[in-house]
Order: structure tokens, then C-alpha cells, then sequence
């Protein structure tokens, strides 16, 4: 699965400011860029005389393990997940 999504601009909040003793959050215009994504699936349905149908899958998200920001709270980043594995093992009745 390949995603892309596109840059965009988004409000942030950006530090605070005190005003006549009252606590204002500043906020500012934030571009984030443009980010690609591979997700992975493989899927192994294992042969069996019997009814039940065993699997086997591994998912392997961010393959690239690109290191895409999606928030920024001011003071720090937020990103998406890096790299994931994952191991599923089934029984299909």
C-alpha cells in the first residue's frame, strides 16, 4: 500500500503571551511537507486436509521508516510511526 499525501499548512499553537495579566496563546501558521508512505501485507494460507484453514501474515508498516511530521505543538514534533512489524498467526473456520 503506497500512500501520498501532500503538504499543507495548519494552525499551532505557538508559546503564550501575558497581556494586562491575563495568559494568551499565540499561534502560527505551520507548513508541513509533503510525505510518502509504504505499507506491506504478505499473506501464506497454509495447506491442510482439514476443514480449518491455518494462515500466516506479516505486516511490515512505514517499509521506507521515513520520518514524516503530522503536529507540531510549539515545542515539539509529533510523527508518524516509524517502522512496525507484525505477525499474525490464524485459524480460518
Amino acid at each position: 500500500f503506497f500512500r501520498y499525501r501532500a503538504g499543507y499548512q495548519k494552525m499551532v499553537r505557538n508559546g503564550s503571551k501575558v497581556i494586562d495579566g491575563t495568559s494568551y496563546y499565540n499561534y502560527d501558521r505551520k507548513t508541513f511537507g509533503s510525505a510518502i508512505s509504504w505499507d506491506m501485507r504478505i499473506n501464506w494460507d497454509i495447506p491442510s486436509p482439514i476443514k480449518q484453514q491455518p494462515y500466516v501474515a506479516v505486516s511490515i508498516d512505514n517499509v521506507l521508516n521515513r520520518t514524516n511530521p503530522i503536529e507540531d505543538s510549539g515545542s515539539y514534533l509529533v510523527y508518524e510511526k516509524g517502522r512496525q512489524y507484525w505477525l499474525e498467526v490464524g485459524l480460518r473456520f
